[in-house]
């Protein structure tokens, strides 16, 4: 299943967080963190192995047909069903996680992950996905990804999946 993420509050997927940026701020875009076999992996689970991560080879919302066919067709069906491809990218960009401390819209640096850039991809965007979670729809924008903290009485820990 995927949630649509409409860019208000926060979205969450097991030991990630996210929220879409303000457009005032700006993105760092000096160091890219790189797509792995054409998936760009936000975190690998500790716990599972398994990974937050959009898979920049597939449109979002077009789901393979259960039979083997070449990317021609793929891209021929995403067509025709009127799928666009959105572009996304992933930066370590520690200026804009303290800009969003200095603004008082985070209290903390260390559970950033970095920020995450989508651009086109009309009413589609990208899904975040990972194995034991619902897909997660991101539509155009910047978003901040950070690890996810929980309280146990006194003490704060991460949360880990």
């Amino acid at each position: 299943m995927i949630k649509d993420y409409n860019g208000k509050g926060v979205a969450r997927q097991g030991d990630v967080i996210l929220f879409r940026l303000p457009e005032s701020i700006k993105v760092n875009q000096k160091n890219e963190i790189s797509p792995v076999n054409g998936r760009i992996i936000l975190l690998e689970g500790e716990m599972t192995g398994h990974h937050h991560a959009i898979d920049m080879d597939r449109p979002a919302g077009f789901e393979p047909i259960p039979v083997k066919t070449s990317k021609a067709v793929e891209d021929m069906l995403s067509k025709a069903f009127g799928v666009t491809k959105a572009t996304a990218r992933f930066y370590n960009d520690t200026e804009t996680v303290q800009v969003l401390v200095n603004k008082q819209i985070l209290t903390r640096t260390d559970l950033a992950i970095g920020i995450l850039s989508v651009e086109g991809g009309g009413d589609v965007g990208v899904v975040l996905k990972h194995e034991e979670h619902d897909g997660i729809r991101l539509l155009a924008g910047n978003y901040y990804v950070g690890r996810q903290v929980e309280s146990v009485g006194a003490e704060q820990r991460m949360v880990r999946d």
